[in-house]
């Protein structure tokens, strides 16, 4: 099956008959969707005014808590009970202390305080009176159960109550009061009562109403706190509804009382189907309307998408049959006209890679032949001839069967096999033998020095890679100098590169002739030497270690020259790049 036929199929098998499917069933589905949405929305709705309300009347409760053991207001209310303050400075003082740097309560809704001495006084937080005019607040809560078990006792006790306004009692709502004494331990000095609107919870749950038709319910083990009128006769949970046309969500309110307040909030199940209803005409219309996108998708994809990828394999057979002539005819400007530039680009770049690569393996076997032919040329074997004869005919010296010795083994080295890498041991003993023929044309005018470091004695080395910087330095180095000169090579470990340095003490060069032999292109010097054997070097260094691998040259005139490069280590081997002989 191609890829038109398999677009068509899943388009088919995974949009237009889900999408029939849907239509049959969505109205169940949606029905329950929106059912189970509604009532988690109503769940988290009602558990989120639970936290609210925990965390305000604990923030109410624990200011009680802590003013009633607050060394300054029983400082105040003695003082006051004693007759040291006037009245209206007590009042002050008690209502800074109960309110704090804010200027009043920590919570945000509307609160009142009263405050009733063991000395009789009461203070609250909308006036005060020595002379009798508030006994009704006085002889009503001295009356309750409550406040003679608070006012008789020295350790703190605290108590969460429900009575009538007793500051404006003509408002004709119920306050809820947080209750506590006012002890050290050792003395009661009265009986604290902080009081908050029932309408702070009716506003509350209002707020945070379900839906349009749900009914709320505050209640605590014994009594209702806050309830619809609609929804309770009674006071507490026996008076609740039925349940049959309603979802019923009961919530914790935690720290909160001695047994702890619950929130309850019935969802109507009408209000649940009208939401699922409208949800279910809409999918109904949207089913339609995908299905007649369904049939336009299935034409674009096929045209945007489908036909171009399918050029593209068919181009990727060609190009796999060795064809790196082929080029996608794609003309759009989105992804798929990339894809086809990329792979336009990336058949140019193979075919330039294959070219450059044949290219460089022909100029590397070009190179290595020449070099191999060309170390020892003509003139260096005419030279080390007439060494050895002038030696037979003037000295007639046993050093001749060293030379000629020397002079065979270095040809061996040259011509013995075609592998271009030897290892290091292997140069080092070429170079000793080279060395040796170089003293002898010389006339010993020169000391040599060879180090190599012991674990690089094994290491593979490009072979007579180092001979034609000896012979550098030889002839522009040392043989212009006036008197002894010193010649040396080392071999050394640089973290993960092999270190190879080639360094005389000759004539040196000026800079610029340094900058020139660095950015020389294999242009001949002067005879023709300097410049070829440099670019030999250098050349097969880039052939073999790539680009970074570069020769150093530093040199200052009358100081001497030293040539260096680097190779690279991989676990004590000098790797070459890939397609090396």
């Amino acid at each position: 099956m191609n890829l038109r036929k398999k677009a068509i199929a899943a388009m088919v098998l995974f949009v237009a008959l889900p999408l029939t499917l849907m239509s049959l069933v969505s109205s169940f589905a949606a029905q329950k969707v929106i059912t189970e949405k509604t009532v988690t929305l109503s769940e988290q709705s009602t558990e989120k005014l639970a936290q609210y309300l925990s965390h305000d009347m604990q923030t109410l409760s624990r200011q009680v808590e802590g003013l009633s053991t607050n060394g300054s207001l029983m400082g105040f209310i003695r003082q006051a009970d004693e007759g040291e303050t006037s009245p209206e400075l007590s009042q002050r003082r008690i209502q800074a202390c109960l309110y704090g740097e804010k200027g009043s309560f920590e919570v945000s809704y509307p609160t009142a305080y009263i405050l009733i001495t063991s000395g009789g006084s009461v203070y609250s937080s909308l006036t005060y009176s020595p002379y009798g005019e508030t006994p009704a607040i006085l002889e009503k809560v001295r009356a309750a159960s409550w406040y003679q078990r608070l006012s008789g006792i020295i350790y703190p006790s605290r108590k969460i109550i429900t009575e009538e306004n007793l500051l404006l009692p003509r408002n004709g709502e119920d306050q809820i009061y947080f209750v506590s004494n006012i002890t050290d331990g050792r003395t009661n000095y009265g009986v604290l009562m902080i009081g908050i609107n029932r309408s702070y919870f009716s506003g509350l749950l209002e707020n945070f109403k379900p839906t349009e038709n749900s009914l709320s319910c505050l209640y605590s083990a014994d009594t209702a706190i806050w309830n619809d009128a609609t929804l309770l006769d009674g006071s507490g949970p026996e008076s609740f509804p039925d349940t049959g046309g309603y979802t019923e969500i009961v919530r914790d309110v935690p720290g909160v009382g001695e047994s702890g307040w619950k929130l309850a909030s019935f969802i109507p199940r009408d209000d649940i189907s009208k939401e699922s209803r409208s949800i279910l005409v809409l999918g109904i219309v949207l089913v339609g309307f995908a299905a007649l996108c369904t049939v336009l998708l299935i034409v674009v994809i096929n045209r945007a998408v489908v036909l171009p990828v399918s050029q593209l394999s068919g181009l990727m057979r060609q190009v796999q049959d060795g064809r790196l002539d082929v080029r996608a005819q794609i003309r759009s400007h989105d992804e798929i006209g990339n894809l086809g530039a990329g792979f336009n680009s990336m058949v140019s770049r193979l075919k330039e890679n294959i070219e450059q690569i044949q290219e460089e393996e022909n100029s590397k076997r070009e190179l290595e032949l020449k070099m191999l032919q060309a170390q020892i040329d003509p003139h260096f074997i005419r030279n080390t001839l007439n060494t050895i004869r002038w030696m037979a005919e003037l000295r007639k010296a046993t050093g001749i069967s060293r030379a000629l010795s020397s002079f065979i083994r270095l040809m061996d080295y040259s011509f013995r096999s075609r592998a271009p890498a030897v290892t290091v041991r292997e140069e080092c003993e070429y170079l000793q033998e080279y060395i040796y023929l170089q003293k002898l044309r010389y006339q010993n005018r020169f000391e040599f020095t060879l180090h190599a470091d012991e674990e690089l004695l094994d290491v593979p080395i490009l072979r007579l890679l180092v001979q034609p910087l000896l012979e550098n330095s030889l002839v522009h180095g040392l043989a212009e100098k006036d008197g002894f000169g010193n010649l040396s090579v080392d071999f050394c470990r640089e973290e993960d590169r092999m270190c190879v340095c080639v360094r005389d003490d000759g004539v040196g060069m000026e800079e610029q002739t340094v900058r020139a032999l660095i950015g020389q292109d294999g242009a001949p010097s002067a005879n023709g030497r300097e410049s070829v054997g440099l670019r030999n070097v250098r050349e097969r260094l880039r052939l073999h270690y790539g680009e970074s691998c570069t020769l150093q040259i530093q040199s200052e005139p009358g100081q001497g020259t030293a040539i260096s490069f680097r190779l690279p280590l991989e676990n004590g081997v000098c790797p070459e790049r890939e397609g090396k002989e």
